[in-house]
């Protein structure tokens, strides 16, 4: 489709870039002002989002650049875009790519999949997206199938740095009958399980202590 817009309207062509690196809704788009664009730090802010708050749209390199472009051959106030909607020049290249059942508002889920394909985890893409609940998000997680299973792999991956013993210097310890025992001078390793109670208070390395049911 870029290809389309490239050829028989470029002028058109950061309308299609900004939607589709923004995923901002149609509203937000054509309602943004150059005052609430922040290119110090790449945020465009909408002072009232679908929802009624405010929200804030980061912007990456690309869609920072276009934005600079368009506002040096601009007067840098008032709207960024000219056109209230895309209608005029999005169905007429859509006609010429052959795409059956694609609308502009495609663009805001094109851009919410290839975030979540990317391994973007969702609870960041529903800020990027500006979706009131997790669950709105949740719709595209199909699209990424091995997170899950990447996130399960974690846990048996080797840490970088060998786990130390534990050591414990030498005491003196009272005993229930108030003799006094000199614990042996030599330092004690845990190599097994030290039983209080009926409790194995440390077991082997990796493993769990026991409880035996409490």
């Amino acid at each position: 489709m870029r290809r389309v817009i490239r050829r028989d309207c470029p002028k058109r062509l950061p309308e299609f870039e900004v939607a589709l690196h923004t995923g901002m809704r149609l509203s937000e788009q054509y309602g943004m002002l150059w005052e609430f664009v922040d290119f110090k730090n790449q945020v465009i802010t909408i002072p009232k989002s679908k929802h009624g708050d405010a929200r804030h749209v980061r912007m990456n390199s690309r869609v920072t650049a276009i934005l600079s472009g368009l506002k040096n051959h601009s007067l840098g106030v008032g709207r960024v875009f000219s056109l209230h909607s895309p209608r005029c020049w999005f169905e007429a290249a859509l006609g010429a790519t052959g795409l059956k059942d694609f609308t502009s508002h495609c663009l805001r889920h094109t851009f919410i999949s290839r975030l979540v394909m990317k391994g973007i985890d969702l609870r960041t893409v529903q800020e990027l997206a500006g979706h009131k609940s997790i669950q709105m998000t949740c719709r595209y997680a199909h699209l990424a199938p091995g997170h899950e299973q990447t996130a399960v792999e974690m846990l048996v991956k080797k840490s970088a740095a060998p786990r130390r013993k534990r050591t414990v210097r030498p005491t003196a310890t009272t005993t229930a009958t108030g003799q006094i025992v000199a614990n042996n001078a030599r330092q004690l390793q845990f190599s097994k399980p030290l039983q209080v109670m009926g409790l194995d208070l440390v077991g082997p390395p990796g493993f769990e202590p026991g409880t035996n049911g409490l």
